[in-house]
């Protein structure tokens, strides 16, 4: 307190600065402490900018920490503490939940950036339903033939871009590999409907399967043999396949691309490649282990440089009239290489870390299996570039078999069923990487559900999103569930 008295005087600039690397809590209570300091965090941006943890704000739908309003990152802040407090109870309780049938929908529902919305491709066309469980909006965005994959991103100021992948062999009028672009507005206000921006759907000729979206590049996996990688600028219609330098000239090491994702913060895009030599494919059941998953290929991580576009001489005019990409073929260099192993040696033990140290930048997570012949736990690593640039994995911890594995995210390792209605969760913290359990109390066993399975687990937002399996109790098709805590 002595020292929050000696800074009373000092000026905002200063002030700004001492607060700068603190965590979202530390801000929150230093502006409890006199009108003055709270008038300042209320109403300077750069605060919330600098804050350690700002990840951990549950921004609304479209928006970034530079375009929600001012005025609401302190309650925003509120609320990711509510939040945190709530995930860690002994048993965490649901404030409400919503439902939605998705048994007339025609491809996968996907939850946007923002926790309130999620949208789904209808055999009419693009809709979104509100998840809040307050007013249970149903709209109809985008009117017309169902796309087969969303792929969405916030772009700020309510923005969200979506990106509909469309693959048709009925229609003659319907490019086979097409994309189109929609950006929808989400306002802030509970009252207020979410509507497509002016002028801003189009359509371009490019790969199908999107796997992810990042300032407005997407990225793909394509090739017979999925190795080549496309990246796509859809604004400007440009686009470039990538290939890794000496692999297709020497062919004795083939290789094909599983995954595929932009790195959040760094200017990279992460790759999961599996990678067979020469020698290993005419061995091929020569001396197999029958304990490896692979069988003799070997997964691997590969980091790259997000190449340049060659900017194209028509005008903008000509460019959004056109649907056809402007293509290029870039080799590119691996910069960092990780061979993933795919069980552990019984007698290696990793020395458990508390997260991963300030200094290095998670790249990805990993889930190794023990050995073959062991029942034991898996090991939870993330991969990380330390502060000397290299590719280090740091063990967050063991993780029993028992738990059941998630689909990739950025957070989520495994769940399992503790009882009939209470559902755990091991996840790694968004800040700091910390391997966490926590248990959270499902509602509506016996009445709405009896076995559910865990879709996704947003902790920013504390909210899960599940599917029902085995006979639905509401007499929906599909029914999905999104709670609240």
């Amino acid at each position: 307190m002595a020292t929050v008295c000696h800074l009373d005087r000092a000026p905002n600039e200063t002030i700004s600065h001492i607060l700068h690397g603190s965590r979202l809590d530390d801000i929150v209570s230093f502006a409890l402490t006199s009108f003055r300091f709270y008038s300042l965090v209320k109403t300077t941006r750069i605060v919330w900018l600098n804050a350690s943890d700002n990840i951990m704000l549950p921004l609304p739908t479209g928006h970034t920490v530079r375009t929600v309003p001012i005025e609401r990152l302190f309650s925003l802040a509120l609320r990711a503490i509510s939040i945190s407090k709530a995930l860690v109870q002994d048993v965490a309780i649901s404030k409400r939940f919503s439902h939605k049938d998705l048994g007339d929908s025609a491809g996968d529902a996907v939850p946007l950036p923002g926790g309130r919305w999620m949208i789904y491709e209808h055999d009419v066309g693009l809709r979104a339903h509100e998840t809040n469980g307050v007013n249970d909006v149903e709209q109809l965005l985008v009117e017309g033939d169902p796309g087969d994959l969303v792929t969405a991103e916030a772009l700020g100021n309510g923005i969200v871009r979506c990106l509909r992948s469309q693959k048709s062999l009925r229609r003659k009028d319907v490019v086979r590999d097409t994309i189109s672009i929609t950006d929808i507005h989400f306002p802030l206000g509970t009252e207020a409907r979410p509507s497509i921006v002016p002028a801003s759907s189009r359509s371009i000729n490019g790969p199908y399967d999107v796997c992810d979206l990042h300032n407005s590049l997407s990225l793909s996996i394509s090739g017979d043999n999925k190795d080549i990688l496309c990246l796509v600028d859809p604004v400007n219609r440009l686009g470039i396949f990538l290939e890794p330098e000496g692999y297709k000239e020497s062919k004795k090491t083939s290789y094909s691309f599983n995954e595929a994702k932009f790195h959040k913060h760094l200017a990279k895009i992460v790759l999961s490649v599996v990678c067979l030599t020469e020698e290993q494919d005419a061995n091929d059941n020569e001396d197999e282990d029958p304990y490896d998953p692979y069988h003799g290929e070997r997964p691997e991580i590969w980091l790259l440089d997000i190449p340049a576009f060659v900017t194209r001489p028509e005008t903008s005019e000509e460019v959004a009239e056109s649907s056809t990409i402007t293509w290029s073929l870039v080799k590119f260099a691996i910069t960092h290489r990780y061979v993933v192993p795919y069980d552990l040696p019984m007698d290696l033990a990793f020395e458990k870390k508390q997260g991963i140290p300030e200094s290095y930048v998670c790249i990805t997570e990993l889930r190794i299996p023990p050995d073959g012949l062991a029942w034991c736990a898996d090991l939870i690593m993330a991969l990380c570039l330390s502060p000397e640039n290299k590719l280090l994995p740091v063990c967050l911890g063991y993780l029993e078999q028992d738990w059941d594995s998630t689909e990739p995210t950025d957070w989520t390792v495994g769940w399992k069923m503790m009882s009939k209605d209470v559902m755990a969760i091991a996840f790694t913290t968004l800040v700091g990487r910390e391997l966490k359990r926590i248990r959270l109390k499902i509602p509506g066993f016996g009445t709405l559900w009896k076995n559910v399975e865990l879709e996704r687990f947003d902790p920013v937002h504390g909210q899960i999103h599940l599917a029902i399996t085995g006979k639905s109790l509401v007499g929906f098709k599909d029914p999905y569930f999104v709670v609240q805590y």
